[in-house]
């Protein structure tokens, strides 16, 4: 799975405009340099969710991750024989370690 960051970043400034916030004002709020700003907008540079969730909540946008049909099918293979006892159990394992990957991101940053 590739990553569009050119259009991740295009994106993050029509919406930092759409804010009426310069780049200065955005990398303050995001406690990020303005040239890393600009160069997420430009696509120069990779981001991580940690920052993205950031933009999203200070810029008001939804985030949507795209998953390919190839792991949306292999997703879809693993539970389409499960019992609902098995789901549960899936499920919760999933919630708890995507609480993990964040919590561990805080702390990283």
């Amino acid at each position: 799975m590739s990553i569009n960051y050119k259009k991740i970043g295009l994106e993050i400034k029509e919406y930092r405009m759409k804010n009426n916030l310069t780049q200065e004002e955005l990398a303050e709020k995001c406690n990020l340099s303005t040239i890393h700003i600009s160069n997420i907008e430009r696509g120069k540079t990779c981001l991580s969710l940690f920052t993205l969730k950031k933009m999203s909540d200070i810029l008001n946008f939804n985030i949507s991750l795209n998953i390919s049909d190839g792991e949306e099918n292999i997703i879809n293979d693993i539970l389409q024989d499960c019992c609902v006892y098995e789901y549960k159990i899936l499920r919760d394992v999933l919630i708890a370690t995507k609480k993990s990957l964040d919590l561990n991101l805080k702390f990283k940053s």
